[in-house]
């Protein structure tokens, strides 16, 4: 069980970062720039739907090299 998602890095030089979660709509509800803030499950305090979301994290090193990542997040039960 996993109430929050939030990828590890694995650099502990990050100068810039972004997460954003994007719902199957590709819509993004829910983002952040503080890459020690996980995501809750929730947008405007409502759980999203059961179901899978896409996120999409962005983050540039010390040396400048930027990295990208995509994929899903699954929710499985509504959070309370």
């Amino acid at each position: 069980y996993n109430p929050t998602f939030l990828p590890q890095l694995a650099y502990a030089d990050v100068s810039e970062y972004e997460l954003a979660i994007i719902n199957r709509w590709g819509q993004v509800i829910w983002t952040t720039t503080d890459h020690d803030q996980a995501w809750d499950g929730t947008v405007g305090g409502k759980s999203v739907p059961v179901g899978v979301d896409a996120y999409y994290c962005t983050f540039k090193n010390g040396a400048g090299r930027v990295f990208e990542k995509r994929g899903t997040v699954t929710m499985l039960t509504a959070v309370e």
